[in-house]
């Protein structure tokens, strides 16, 4: 919202370059700008809560594919050994 605002100050003075009017309302834009989130206490408070709850849904991620990848590791590691049992126990007939 705010580049558009800015983009089309820019064009409307290219446009009227000598026009002191204009340039006084064009002025008066930029009174009409979104402010930042952290000008509203309870916007940044909650966009402080979402970025922490995003943080800590990424590290659940993080510690979820960690087991899940022990996991697999584990199942291949008992896959092997199983077979080498299996082995074993023809070598031992």
């Amino acid at each position: 919202m705010n580049g558009e605002i800015d983009e089309l100050k820019e064009a409307l003075n290219r446009a009227v370059r000598y026009d002191p009017k204009f340039q006084t309302i064009a002025s008066e834009g930029e009174a009409q700008k979104e402010k930042d989130t952290s000008a509203d206490s309870k916007l940044n408070d909650a966009v402080i809560n979402l970025e922490n709850e995003i943080a800590d849904l990424n590290n659940k991620r993080s510690m979820a594919d960690q087991q899940a990848n022990q996991s697999y590791q584990d199942f291949l590691t008992a896959q092997r050994e199983e077979h080498e049992a299996w082995l074993n126990s023809l070598r031992n007939r």
